[in-house]
This record gives structure tokens, C-alpha cells and sequence, in this order.
């Protein structure tokens, strides 16, 4: 953050449109204040925005649009027992890009549902390189024989990518995966994010440097909401109230043995969907959220509380009087208001990748 703080604006894909949060870091108290929040059914609608500047721009994604990867390729360099210069450093990384590419433009346009030309990868960055298996931030002056990139990137479709024309000029812009800016924060070396929506779950898998799309399984909260109102005989929308009523502890002893034997069946069946051979699960719900309380207790599972990990960096994030903000209900944007896109300790890497990758992305 700067000594004057920033501005930010993250743009989130959700159903039905797009949602947008307009905020500003104060770095002395460390705090992110959310300005202005509203909703638009299209990205078009977006483009009153385009005639303010900010510093970071965050566009998330959902599945169908986006596609981010993360994963390692590796180049031999020219010579293993001459250093590695500038100039040859500039190549690998080129290298690296086109092996990377090959490895995922195929995966990606069956994704999106595209053909191959359809696609362009944007924001593309380094995340991480290794010469020799030794992790280095800059390998020049280093000998070696082998260098590891790894490499993250986004697949979007070239119309897209011109809808965005406009926005791309008021401020730095990243374009990701939601579910990739999420898994991002998984502490663990093999975990898996699992995103519940209303109607359907998707995953984000993290296998040690690889981060990729999971599979998309026929289950959401609909089920749970449908389970809940046969069993008390009230209409969909009485149903999710009530079981926010049990999540707060409002219900009898016997009301909430009831409700705990929907819940636990609700997701014994998401996770025999998920598979027996599963990794480390963390929860998001996207719309609906259930306490870690009830999930650790009755489900055993971990959920994604990003508002406890603001707490332990000492980070708040606070809503002005025009804006409607409630953290615990928005974790995936308290994520995107923090997620750090680039990795300073890259900069020469990354420099060296825009530059190539401005004329390769065109041509591939």
C-alpha cells in the first residue's frame, strides 16, 4: 500500500450480473473502507467507471468465463556451466511462456467452450522460479541446467477482452478465476477449495505449485433449503430462514436434532459426490453461509473464514454510510479487496514476460 493509500475497485461475476466494490486503503490504520457497492445485469453497464482511475483493478470471474492456471514448466538453459544473462534469462522466459501455452490453450478453449483463436491469455505473471531445483528470484549471474518457471495465468475470450478495452485504462487490471483468487489463500499443500452456489458446486484444486479448475458437481444449499421444507412443511424461502434460525442457536433441543440430521445427511452426500480419495476441504458458500461452527461440528469440515485471517494481519475492512457491507456474509470480496496480483520480488521476471507475451498471446 501506498503512503496515501489507494484506490481500489473489484468487479465480481455473480448470478444474475455483476457486482461492484468501489473502496480505499488507509495504510497508517490499515484499513481497507468500502465506498460504494451496487450491482449491473451487464459488464457494459460497468463502463460509468471507466472515466475514474484507480490503482488496482480486480475482475473475478465464474468458471464458464474465466480461466486460471497455475503450474510449473521447465526450459534447459543454454549452458551449464556458463552464467545466465539478461538476454538469455529473456529467452527462457519466453520459452517457458510457449510451453506453458501448449500445455494449457487446449484445456482452456474446452473449458470455455471456445475454439483455440477465440482465447487470450491475459495476466499472465511468474510465481515462483527454480534453477536446479534451487528457488531463486532472479537467476542472472547463476549457472544451472535446468529452470523451473512457474507460471499463472488467465484465459478469457477476445470479446470479452475488447468489452474490457475501456477499463483496462483507468488502472492496473487483473482478470482471474474467482475460485482461483479464493484458493490462493489455502494454507495447505494439497487443498481443495469447494465453492457451493445455490444450485451446483464447483472445485479449485492446489497440488503443490499446480492451481487448476476442479469438477463441477449437481449440488448446492438448494438441496439442504428442499430437505428443510419437506420436513417442516413451509415454502423454499420460509426453509433457508429457519436453518439460519438453527445456525444462531434459535431452535429447541429437538428442532435442532432434526435440523442436524438434514445438515449432516445434506453434505454426506456432497462429499460422497466429491469422492473417497478427497484432500483437504475448505468450504465457500457463495450466497449462503452456515457458521464453522455447525460445518466442524456436524460436517467436519473446514470453511473459509477470511474475515479471522484480516484479524490475525491486523487488517480491517470498514464500510462508509452509503455503503452496505457485511464481511462475514462477503468473504470473496474481502479476498479480492487483499488479493496481491503481483509479486514484487518478480518484477525483472515479470517485465521480461509482458514484453514477450504481448506479441506471442496475439500470434497463438
Amino acid at each position: 500500500m501506498r503512503g496515501k493509500g489507494e484506490r481500489y475497485l473489484v468487479i465480481e461475476e455473480v448470478k444474475g450480473g455483476f457486482r461492484a466494490t468501489v473502496a480505499k486503503t488507509t495504510p497508517p490504520e490499515k484499513e481497507i473502507r468500502i465506498v460504494k457497492t451496487f450491482e449491473v445485469k451487464e459488464i457494459a453497464k460497468l463502463k460509468k467507471l471507466f472515466y475514474f482511475t484507480f490503482d488496482k483493478i480486480v475482475l473475478a470471474l465464474d468458471r464458464e468465463t474465466a480461466a486460471t492456471v497455475q503450474d510449473s514448466c521447465a526450459v534447459q538453459t543454454s549452458s551449464r556451466t556458463e552464467i545466465i544473462t539478461e538476454a538469455e534469462l529473456e529467452n527462457l522466459v519466453f520459452k517457458g511462456l510457449w510451453e506453458f501455452l501448449n500445455k494449457y490453450r487446449s484445456w482452456a478453449s474446452k473449458k470455455l467452450n471456445v475454439s483455440d483463436v477465440s482465447l487470450i491469455l491475459n495476466d499472465v505473471q511468474v510465481r515462483g522460479v527454480k534453477l536446479d531445483g534451487h528457488k531463486l528470484f532472479n537467476p542472472v549471474g547463476f549457472k544451472g541446467g535446468s529452470i523451473e518457471f512457474t507460471l499463472k495465468g488467465t484465459f478469457i475470450t477476445r470479446q470479452l477482452m475488447s468489452d474490457l478495452a475501456g477499463l483496462g485504462r483507468t488502472g492496473k487490471l487483473s482478470i482471474i478465476e474467482r475460485n482461483a483468487a479464493l484458493a490462493s489463500f489455502l494454507e495447505g499443500d494439497r487443498d481443495v477449495l469447494v465453492s457451493i452456489g445455490e444450485e451446483r458446486t464447483a472445485t479449485f484444486l492446489k497440488d503443490g505449485e499446480r492451481q487448476i479448475s476442479g469438477e463441477e458437481i449437481a449440488w448446492g444449499v438448494r438441496k439442504l433449503k428442499e430437505k428443510v421444507s419437506e420436513e417442516f412443511s413451509v415454502d423454499y424461502e420460509t426453509a433457508g430462514k429457519l436453518i439460519g434460525m438453527y445456525a444462531a442457536g434459535l431452535t429447541s433441543v429437538p428442532i435442532g436434532r432434526r435440523f442436524k440430521k438434514i445438515i449432516t445427511d445434506g453434505f454426506d452426500d456432497l462429499l460422497r459426490l466429491l469422492g473417497p480419495k478427497r484432500r483437504n476441504l475448505t468450504f465457500y458458500f457463495e450466497s449462503f453461509v452456515l457458521p464453522s461452527e455447525i460445518l466442524q461440528k456436524d460436517v467436519r469440515a473446514d470453511l473459509c473464514r477470511f474475515d479471522e485471517e484480516l484479524s490475525r494481519r491486523n487488517l480491517r475492512i470498514t464500510a462508509g454510510r452509503k455503503a452496505k457491507f457485511d464481511l462475514f456474509q462477503n468473504q470473496g470480496t474481502a479476498i479480492l479487496l487483499t488479493y496481491s496480483y503481483v509479486d514484487e520480488r518478480y518484477d525483472l521476471l515479470n517485465i521480461m514476460l509482458r514484453r514477450r507475451a504481448g506479441w506471442l498471446v496475439s500470434h497463438f
